[in-house]
C-alpha cells in the first residue's frame, strides 16, 4: 500500500482477506489514501472472496463515497458467478452491494429493480417434485437494503 499509495488501488483487494488483521491494516491504509481504482479492485474480486472479507471490503467502500456507484450497481445487478466460485458468494456480495448503495444514497426504487427477484423462491425444475428453496441470506440482504433507504427518506419501514 505504501509504495503503490493513492495512484494504483489494486492493494485494496487486501480489505477481502480471510485475515482480520490484514482487513484492518488495509483499511487504516484506504482510510488516509483513498486510491484511485480501489472501487473496481473491491467489486470485481468481491464474489470470490471469504464471505466477512467480502462484507468488510464493500462496507470500506463508502468511505469514497458516491465515487463507488457505478461499479456497486453493476455487482448488484450481476447474476453469474466466475467459475469455480461459490453462487452463494455472488449473492452474498451483490446482497451486500446492495446495503452499501442504500447507506450511500440510491433511491428505494433503484433498489428494488436492481434486486429484481434476488432473494425470491428457486423455480421447480420442469417435471421436478421438490418444493422452491427461499434463499434466506439474500431475502435478509435485500430487506435490509430497503429498510435502509426507507428510514434515510423518512418513510415508513417497507418489508
Amino acid at each position: 500500500a505504501e509504495t503503490l499509495g493513492k495512484r494504483d488501488g489494486r492493494w485494496t483487494v487486501a480489505l477481502l482477506d480471510w485475515n482480520t488483521h490484514e482487513r484492518r491494516l488495509a483499511l487504516r491504509y484506504m482510510a488516509r489514501l483513498r486510491p484511485a481504482g480501489a472501487c473496481k479492485a473491491i467489486t470485481d474480486h468481491a464474489p470470490a472472496a471469504h464471505p466477512d472479507g467480502a462484507h468488510d471490503g464493500l462496507l470500506a467502500l463508502t468511505l469514497l463515497g458516491k465515487r463507488c456507484l457505478p461499479e456497486l450497481r453493476s455487482l448488484a445487478k450481476r447474476t453469474r458467478a466466475a467459475p469455480n466460485t461459490d453462487p452463494r458468494q455472488l449473492e452474498a456480495a451483490r446482497g451486500m452491494a446492495l446495503e452499501v448503495l442504500a447507506m450511500l444514497g440510491e433511491p428505494k426504487a433503484s433498489l428494488e429493480r436492481m434486486a429484481g427477484n434476488f432473494g425470491q423462491p428457486s423455480p421447480t425444475p420442469p417435471g421436478g417434485t421438490r418444493r422452491p428453496r427461499r434463499n434466506h441470506r439474500a431475502q435478509a440482504y435485500r430487506r435490509r437494503a430497503l429498510q435502509i433507504a426507507a428510514l434515510r427518506g423518512g418513510a415508513p419501514r417497507g418489508p
